[in-house]
């Protein structure tokens, strides 16, 4: 990841009457980096993207993309920016080849050359000159990124990029969005509910609640604790479950199966081991399992789902 920003969000704010939407967030994204936006539903997330894209004007505060103040120069600050806000929208009666030909008149400086390249990025070699109405929603969702590649951003933002899809266009999305961050430098802002999607695809998280940014982590750090949930093979198991409320007072054990899931400090995984052999259970394993982004999630939220 490069030190210099994208983007840029200082302590931007948004006031619809005198209800305060948005509530001073200061967010960067890096060159490369595919950044999940979370929150649940309200929280703030579609108000935050409308206004980088200018689609809502800041109340206060100020959004930088590539350095470029989106309130003071918005046409060369935008210009730097692509966009997919829900499905991208497409002439169906037309080719891909033909609709990427007509958003091209609407930028400056879009060569026939780049248009080839777009395709490549997006796989779409082998469909291009097929009609759009014969597209897969996975192909449409790649035909709207090669539209929004066109003039060269610096930032792709999309939101809900795989609404709609089957197992595998959610994953044809991911592999292709991972490939573009690498190879064109991109950075890439994804606002989905997806969260074992986000998981998988984002380098980094940023969680907002009540219009207040909480949370902004590399996803492996943000899921990593320093308790571990591990699934405890011994027998007899109701004994050995019995044994464990006796040893640790307060801790949290659960049933799973033939399994005992217990929350631990790796540096207690010992003891208890060796505790529950001096008192005759067969301890036959001791799984650790990672919460997922989901769980830690709605820890962090409070429970709070997810839209």
């Amino acid at each position: 990841m490069q030190s210099i920003p994208i983007v840029q969000l200082s302590n931007v704010k948004k006031t619809i009457g005198k209800k305060p939407i948005i509530k001073g967030i200061n967010l960067n994204i890096y060159p490369g980096e595919i950044l999940g936006l979370l929150g649940p539903n309200g929280a703030g997330k579609t108000t935050t993207i409308r206004m980088m894209v200018g689609l809502i004007s800041i109340t206060d505060g100020d959004i930088k993309i590539n350095g470029v103040s989106i309130a003071d120069k918005f046409e060369q600050a935008i210009s730097y920016v692509g966009a997919i806000v829900e499905n991208p929208e497409m002439y169906k009666f037309m080719t891909g080849y033909q609709n990427l030909e007509f958003f091209a008149k609407l930028s400056k400086g879009v060569s026939k050359e780049r248009i080839g390249e777009v395709v490549k990025l997006v796989g779409l070699e082998n469909a291009i000159h097929n009609k759009v109405k014969t597209y897969s929603l996975g192909m449409r969702q790649r035909l709207g990124i090669a539209q929004a590649l066109l003039h060269k951003p610096k930032l792709l933002i999309l939101d809900e990029p795989t609404n709609g899809l089957d197992p595998a266009g959610i994953r044809e999305i991911r592999d292709y969005l991972r490939k573009l961050a690498k190879e064109e430098n991109l950075a890439v802002l994804v606002s989905s509910h997806l969260l074992a999607e986000m998981e998988l695809m984002a380098d980094r998280i940023a969680i907002i609640q009540h219009g207040e940014l909480i949370d902004v982590q590399r996803v492996n750090d943000f899921i990593e604790t320093t308790e571990t949930t591990y699934l405890l093979q011994a027998e007899p198991r109701d004994e050995a479950l019995n044994l464990i409320n006796i040893y640790f007072n307060e801790i949290e054990t659960e049933l799973k199966d033939d399994n005992i899931s217990i929350q631990l400090n790796k540096d207690e995984i010992p003891d208890l081991v060796g505790y529950l052999v001096n008192n005759d259970i067969k301890v036959y394993g001791v799984i650790p399992t990672a919460k997922s982004l989901e769980e830690r999630f709605l820890e962090v939220t409070g429970g709070t789902s997810i839209a």
